[in-house]
């Protein structure tokens, strides 16, 4: 059951092709992008990954434009909200790295972001085809691996809206069970 004191409600619709609604989802989600006190980057704190581990389950971190260059593991129930897509990019600059690790954080979202340059490991010898590399092909702008949904109403997945990818070997590397 959802505390309502302690989390807030996210409907989640899904919708075909031709844009029907096929079924819709209640989900108890702690993030809530325009929470109030909101951490800013870099106002407040000088990286991302610093506002993020202060920040307290349902709190909001919003990034100011610009470009950074760090990779991110969020947390339980965080808000990250970028300026928008055109103006707040992440960039891992051609490396083999991870920019946004949504791992182990159920409720969180990521929202307004261009998440660009992440490349595989380079010891891959097909790094065009991210399932032939063994244990390095997790690379991505954004990565969540290995979680279990069961029971999205009082553990939600994470919400990833309004973002843009570019130049990635893989944009996005989502799995789960359940």
């Amino acid at each position: 059951q959802i505390d309502y004191d302690r989390e807030m409600a996210l409907i989640a619709t899904i919708t075909d092709e031709q844009g029907v609604l096929t079924s819709t989802q209640f989900m108890g989600s702690r993030c809530t992008p325009g929470a109030q006190n909101p951490l800013h980057v870099p106002e407040d704190f000088a990286s991302i990954q610093a506002a993020v581990d202060a920040a307290h389950p349902g709190q909001t971190v919003l990034v100011a434009p610009g470009i950074y260059r760090e990779s991110i593991r969020m947390r339980l129930g965080v808000c990250l909200v970028g300026s928008g897509a055109r103006d707040t990019i992440l960039d891992a600059g051609g490396e083999a790295r991870t920019l946004v690790d949504l791992s182990g954080a159920p409720g969180a979202a990521v929202v307004g972001f261009t998440f660009r340059g992440t490349r595989q490991d380079r010891e891959c010898s097909q790094p065009s085809d991210p399932f032939a590399c063994s244990g390095n092909w997790y690379h991505a702008g954004i990565y969540l691996g290995g979680e279990t949904w069961r029971d999205p109403t009082n553990h939600a997945p994470p919400l990833i809206a309004n973002n843009a990818f570019h130049d990635n070997d893989v944009s996005a590397m989502l799995y789960w069970r359940g």
